[in-house]
């Protein structure tokens, strides 16, 4: 996240935030006490559940929800794949999912980028 952030924090733009969606608010939490950065112009901190990415947001980094945890499953879903066109995301996305087993279900495919 610090590089990122560094490379946004310098851009005359409207749009240079990085959104970054967990998919519980402990873990949000615990990334904050883990974290020294606090520039939400930059780097913005969301759930899953909430109206979580806005118009300013740049890219959307979503951390994926645990395989057993339907809640979070669901919410993923749906941000991803809205009821309503009008709250498509229009922003690129990250999927970043670091469980042992593949995220299934999912509504859209994806183009796996690093897998270990």
């Amino acid at each position: 996240i610090l590089p990122v952030a560094a490379g946004l924090e310098g851009l005359d733009s409207e749009r240079n935030r990085v959104k970054v969606v967990f998919p519980t608010v402990s873990q949000l939490l615990q990334y904050r006490k883990s974290m020294a950065l606090s520039a939400p112009e930059v780097v913005a901190l969301s759930t899953l559940g909430f109206d979580c990415v806005e118009e300013k947001d740049n890219l959307v980094v979503l951390i994926a929800p645990s395989p057993d945890d339907e809640d979070g499953l669901k919410f993923m879903n749906k941000l991803l794949r809205p009821d309503d066109p009008e709250k498509q995301l229009r922003q690129p996305f990250v999927v970043l999912n670091y469980h042992m087993c593949p995220v299934t279900g999912l509504p859209t495919t994806f183009e796996v980028a690093y897998h270990l």
